[in-house]
């Protein structure tokens, strides 16, 4: 007998769309945080595409009244000019992309899992999975052993799963690593519209997220691309929140998605850096797959095997177009970022 069907490790964007999925189909579903929720993360910049996903998870409303900012598009600054990329649809009901911290949208994702019956513990850390065989049938815990039908790595880009179970997680770019912070001034307006600046060996992206505060992130691709990048000289007017950290971008992606008791959702499956541009679309829409996958499978075991190997398949193909489209951009702007034998 298992104590529940799916358990989740993680509960950022990933791990709480398979939480509300899995749990509006009434799949008894256990979500482990090792972090409380809420805390501050970088990527507070969403994509409108992802409308569609917060109406079906029961967010939407939620999010638009946490969003103090909607964007129509962003500026570009290159060589080429000085232009607005919007988003699309009409001059007067135009697309807009949402301004929203990453605690403030946890916690609303977090409690919509609450309220259709997901159990989170927070503050609870998982350890190593549990085989019976070859299928995963649990996860120790910082607070015992949990059963389940399915285990769901949604641990970001730490790959919890994949590298405690010794799993290939394959790099295809050379090392990158992404910095960002904060940033205050009474002229944060001036971003209210995004910039992606094109610079000599790399890119910058400025946006306003709050009333007064801007957050930025910067990649670099000359000879040293992990080097320290500094606040942009666009924000040098503004007074920093604390020191620039770094994030590890390098383009990577576990080689096995799905198997027996087991999958991977949002960056724990695969990690790109951030000008792919639409991580928490991924997030949410690998974690409703997955939901949608394992339900599927406890309808019916017959279709598991059809079942995880289609996830894995759509999971690389929609990782292999994004490469794509990324490695076109940087080439046309002369940047390397192939991993080096």
């Amino acid at each position: 007998m298992f104590d529940t069907d799916v358990v989740v490790v993680g509960c950022g964007p990933a791990g709480a769309a398979v939480a509300i999925g899995s749990a509006q189909q009434r799949l008894r579903t256990i979500v482990l945080s090792e972090e409380a929720i809420g805390q501050e993360r970088p990527g507070e910049t969403i994509h409108p595409g992802v409308e569609i996903l917060f109406e079906k998870l029961g967010v939407n409303d939620a999010v638009n009244r946490a969003a103090g900012i909607r964007h129509i598009g962003h500026w570009t600054q290159s060589p080429r000019g000085h232009r607005l990329l919007r988003f699309g649809g009409e001059p007067q009901d135009p697309w807009r992309g949402y301004q929203i911290r990453r605690g403030v949208l946890q916690e609303i994702l977090a409690a919509r899992a609450r309220s259709v019956g997901a159990c989170i513990e927070d503050r609870c850390r998982a350890l190593r999975p549990i085989r019976r065989g070859p299928r995963i049938t649990g996860v120790e815990t910082s607070r015992g052993a949990i059963s389940c039908k399915f285990l769901v790595d949604a641990s970001g880009a730490a790959h919890w799963l994949a590298r405690t179970d010794r799993r290939e997680i394959v790099p295809i770019s050379r090392p990158l690593i992404a910095w960002y912070g904060w940033a205050v001034s009474d002229e944060a307006s001036r971003f209210r519209e995004p910039v992606l600046k094109i610079e000599d060996g790399g890119w910058c992206w400025i946006a306003q997220i709050a009333e007064d505060t801007c957050a930025w992130a910067r990649l670099g691709f000359g000879e040293k691309p992990i080097s320290r990048l500094a606040k942009p000289r666009a924000l040098m007017g503004f007074a920093g929140l604390g020191r620039e950290r770094g994030a590890d971008v390098t383009w990577r992606y576990v080689a096995r998605q799905a198997g027996p008791g087991f999958l991977h959702v949002g960056d724990a499956g695969a990690v790109l850096d951030p000008a792919a541009s639409h991580g928490v679309l991924r997030a949410l829409l690998t974690g409703l797959r997955a939901a949608r996958c394992i339900t599927r499978i406890l309808q019916s075991e017959a279709l598991s095997r059809t079942e995880l190997a289609s996830f894995g398949e759509w999971s690389r193909q929609w990782l292999m177009y994004d490469v794509q489209r990324l490695r076109a951009i940087y080439g046309e702007a002369g940047w390397s970022v192939e991993a080096r034998a």
